[in-house]
């Protein structure tokens, strides 16, 4: 409990205490005193419904902490800039945490920050009802109207600082990932390219995907895991491992980007990467040439990896027996930054962006 919460719980109990001190048979004076705290707590509730906007973020000299009424909710993010404003406009990375997590872990993790201040562009961690509405039917019904809320969080952006509209990516790992995918599915007109990390397209977006226009896409799956199985199936429930659900394979996610892509079927092999911690990854990554406009189409496939953010600090032996192995032969966000950098949006396809893709319920 928060200490204003708590003060206004004290005032509460003391105004009932001295309104009904002998005078317990006055009920007047209990209703009265009823009243009073009723009216305590909808006053709060009424001032924390209504308190929006960004506050400075405690450890974070260019950051934010933000929020956007949704409705009976209230939705945060944390909003980092880069340490020189530039005098022109700056790109937007949307990063989504993973199931479970959060928006200021996420950050930790990925390291986006640093990044950002060296390349000057703002970065932006939404934070999700628990898991985003990411297209599992596992996640559907507890998940709050994730795509109003990222149309909301890219327009107040917009608005509100000097933020490059032809510019704004998206990523994410595990949930985060999917949740990519279902952007790239049905918000293709507002992003300039997508990068997803440890996740495969859920069985049900699959089946309802039908993109407005061509994307840029970058995949990073590890072939070892287990969470996020390279060759689809089932998701793992329970704490640490995820909420369910049936995903498709890496190969098959992969052929369904190739087809919306127009891109051909053979790949070119760009690098192979060996981890030079010599735990036995092999980073292989392959682009596939497309012929629409405005689409890429790149997988990282990470063989002996595990459901774990390339680049990132080694996890406890007690999680890694869980998730797998973390490669090092690449910085999973270098590698993201590497491939949206130069990536601008079609202005042929801004003119469709408030029409797409929120025909869908979250």
């Amino acid at each position: 409990m928060k200490l204003s919460e708590a003060v206004l719980l004290i005032l509460a109990v003391f105004l009932f205490a001295l309104l009904s001190y002998n005078l317990f048979s006055h009920s007047r004076y209990i209703l009265l005193a009823l009243l009073c705290i009723f009216f305590i707590f909808h006053i709060r509730y009424w001032w924390k419904k209504r308190q929006v906007g960004e506050y400075s973020h405690e450890s974070d000299p260019h950051g934010f902490i933000g929020y956007l009424p949704m409705g009976k909710r209230k939705r945060n993010y944390y909003l980092h800039l880069p340490s020189r404003l530039p005098n022109q406009k700056i790109p937007l990375v949307m990063a989504f945490h993973g199931g479970q997590g959060n928006a200021q872990k996420f950050s930790d993790m990925t390291n986006f920050n640093a990044i950002a201040d060296r390349e000057n562009f703002a970065v932006v961690y939404p934070n999700a009802c628990g898991y985003w509405n990411d297209g599992r039917e596992s996640t559907t019904s507890k998940s709050g109207n994730d795509l109003l809320f990222v149309k909301h969080l890219v327009d107040h952006l917009v608005r509100t600082r000097n933020i490059d509209e032809r510019r704004i990516y998206a990523t994410g790992a595990s949930s985060g990932g999917m949740f990519t995918f279902r952007l790239a599915c049905e918000m293709p007109n507002r992003f300039a390219a997508f990068a997803t990390v440890i996740a495969s397209m859920p069985v049900p977006l699959k089946l309802q995907c039908e993109p407005s226009a061509p994307v840029a896409l970058l995949m990073i799956n590890g072939t070892e895991d287990k969470l996020m199985p390279w060759q689809g199936g089932t998701i793992p429930m329970g704490q640490r491992r995820g909420a369910g659900g049936e995903v498709v394979s890496v190969p098959e996610t992969l052929a369904f980007w190739q087809r919306c892509n127009g891109c051909w079927s053979a790949s070119k092999v760009e690098a192979v990467l060996e981890d030079p911690y010599g735990d036995g990854t092999v980073v292989k990554i392959l682009d596939y040439p497309c012929r629409k406009k405005g689409a890429a189409l790149k997988l990282v496939a990470i063989e002996g990896g595990g459901h774990t953010w390339p680049g990132m600090v080694q996890p406890p032996p007690v999680l890694a027996r869980i998730v797998g192995k973390t490669s090092h032969a690449i910085d999973a966000s270098e590698t993201i930054w590497l491939f949206f950098r130069d990536r601008i949006l079609q202005y042929e396809h801004q003119q469709n962006t408030d029409n797409s893709g929120m025909h869908a319920t979250s």
